[in-house]
């Protein structure tokens, strides 16, 4: 169980490295680089899309959302953009939605990503 979840966060890793090489012509240096600072873009935004959560602050929930899309979709990550798509989405529109599920479920499937600049595992 532990190797499966070490080979899933590898190929989230991988396939983001691949995404930025292919798409952006980048050499290693510049896609690590890119991967880091997209992980502490994501951290930031994940960051206050919990604060807005915790608010009630569906606007600012949305914008978050946005912003987040913009940089999964960045970094090749489709469907966790898509993820995002869908909390900016219902929260832009009020639904009445358990919001911090689905960003728990983002953040988890996420997560390999997160942990670069985290330096720890949130829960």
């Amino acid at each position: 169980m532990i190797e499966e979840k070490k080979e899933n966060d590898n190929t989230l890793l991988t396939n983001v490295a691949e995404h930025l090489k292919n798409i952006y012509s980048l050499e290693p240096d510049q896609v690590e680089q890119m991967i880091h600072l997209s992980s502490r873009s994501i951290s930031e935004t994940f960051e206050q899309a919990r604060q807005a959560v915790a608010d009630n602050d569906l606007p600012a929930l949305s914008a978050a959302g946005h912003k987040a899309k913009g940089v999964l979709l960045g970094v090749g990550l489709k469907d966790e953009a898509e993820q995002a798509r869908v909390i900016e989405a219902a929260s832009k529109e009020g639904r009445d939605e358990d919001y911090h599920a689905m960003m728990l479920e983002l953040e988890g499937n996420l997560q390999p990503l997160l942990d670069l600049t985290s330096g720890e595992t949130r829960s």
